[in-house]
């Protein structure tokens, strides 16, 4: 019951507050935020913690250095000139067959699609090296995405970006009653509009017909640029398709929001639950 309260106060909320009609640098920022938001008001409601796994310093220290430190320092460019179609991999889900890593969505489609058209899988969880024996060229996303996270940081903040974060701070505590951290959602927001001019200028140079994805919430100024070059979005469902989940519910009809083009779905009973803009077609699951 706490569930379908909340969702319902935070759909109403974002329409009545006109929240998808924010724009900044040409960016609609709500887009940016809503996921992160919803989800730290869910986890407001767990009555337990999980205890966090506990690692050695040194496997820290490795850990830190090989996800973060030596991504700053690596050459990476992402050139797609001769790339139809990107396949985003996902996270860090893998499985281990004949000793080679194989991503449970990634692999499957990059050798289905690679048989008639020039595939490239980007990136950016910091696996690069143990996709290289999929059948296309492998992006290694992360250095670029990782600077430009930094640099974010240390740019000047906009009066417009203070006030918009303002903003959604007074309406988030007057409906729950909760308050979100200003910092970081200034820190967010600023990294996913700077990400965003970095996407927009990457497909300006590419020749791609279409991009495939899982949506986690993070992939939203990835369909801006997207749609500005005329590229297609194409999003494999992976997780629950609901009135329950943010990702996929929405009661205003704004035309800002970062729609995908198309849907593909476990089934036909998942289609009902997502937007009447987007056209879904039944796949079944492809995960190898």
């Amino acid at each position: 019951m706490k569930t379908r309260k909340i969702t319902g106060k935070f759909l109403n909320l974002e329409k009545d507050n006109n929240l998808f009609e924010i724009e900044i640098k040409n960016h609609y920022v709500w887009n940016y935020l809503r996921n992160e938001i919803s989800d730290e008001l869910f986890a407001s409601l767990q009555t337990h913690n999980v205890a966090p796994e506990r690692k050695s310093l040194k496997e820290s220290t490795l850990n830190f250095l090989k996800d973060y430190l030596l991504p700053y320092i690596t050459p990476a460019r992402i050139d797609l000139k001769e790339i139809e179609y990107l396949i985003f991999n996902y996270g860090g889900s893998f499985k281990l067959v004949d000793g080679k890593y194989r991503n449970e969505v990634s692999y499957t489609l990059s050798r289905l699609l690679s048989k008639d058209h020039a595939i490239g899988v980007l990136e950016s969880y910091g696996y690069a090296n143990e996709l290289s024996h999929y059948p296309c060229e492998i992006f290694n996303a992360r250095p670029i995405l990782l600077r430009k996270k930094l640099f974010s940081k240390f740019r000047k903040t906009t009066e417009q970006e203070n006030q918009f974060i303002e903003r959604i701070y007074q309406i988030i505590f007057k409906e729950f009653d909760y308050e979100i951290s200003k910092k970081k959602y200034l820190t967010l927001l600023k990294a996913r509009i700077d990400l965003g001019d970095l996407w927009e200028g990457i497909f300006s140079k590419s020749n791609l017909k279409g991009i495939f994805y899982c949506q986690n919430g993070s992939m939203d100024e990835i369909i801006r640029a997207a749609k500005i070059k005329k590229i297609k979005s194409i999003e494999l469902q992976h997780s629950v398709i609901s009135d329950l989940n943010p990702l996929y519910a929405y009661l205003s009809d704004s035309k800002n929001i970062y729609f995908n083009d198309y849907l593909l779905t476990w089934g036909h009973k998942w289609e009902k639950y997502s937007n009447s803009k987007i056209k879904k077609f039944t796949i079944g699951s492809i995960n190898s």
